[in-house]
Formats: structure tokens, sequence, C-alpha cells
């Protein structure tokens, strides 16, 4: 990453976690954070610069979840949606 005055500039390979749900009857056992574990490292092991997701701004319990894996917040994901789709 390199700093331009007060923007940061994210290159590289980046491994991106997609469609990662753990079922409500399986959660709180430590499944998610041991299967992030793996991807991240998995990422590494790969060559990966970061390891990226995305999650909606409404579910709180998951940016909870993956802060306490070490992600950190960057910015808003964005998306406009078409009345005739």
């Amino acid at each position: 990453m390199r700093i331009l005055g007060n923007h940061a500039v994210l290159c590289g390979k980046q491994l991106e976690i997609d469609n990662f749900i753990i079922s409500s009857a399986h959660r709180k056992r430590g499944i998610g954070e041991q299967l992030t574990k793996y991807i991240c490292e998995h990422a590494r092991k790969i060559g990966c610069d970061t390891c990226e997701l995305n999650t909606y701004v409404s579910n709180t319990s998951s940016h909870k979840f993956y802060m306490n894996q070490g992600f950190i917040i960057l910015g808003y994901h964005m998306q406009k949606l078409f009345d005739d789709v």
C-alpha cells in the first residue's frame, strides 16, 4: 500500500471471501473463526497481499466478528438498483 496525500492506493493480489455464512444452529462454536483463519492463511500461502470481504452495513454482528479476526473497515461497497430489474 502506498499513501498519496490523504489517499491510500491498494494494489496487489487479494483473496475475496464471498457468501461465507455459518448456519445459525452452528454459530458461537468457533467454526467461523477457524474457517476465516484457514482462508486467510491459504491466501498468504498463495501470495496474496490481503484477504477481503463485503458485509452489509446493517449486519453489525458480522462487523464485530470480522474486526475480532483482524479485519478493518476501509469503505463502503455501493450499488444502484434499477426499477426495471
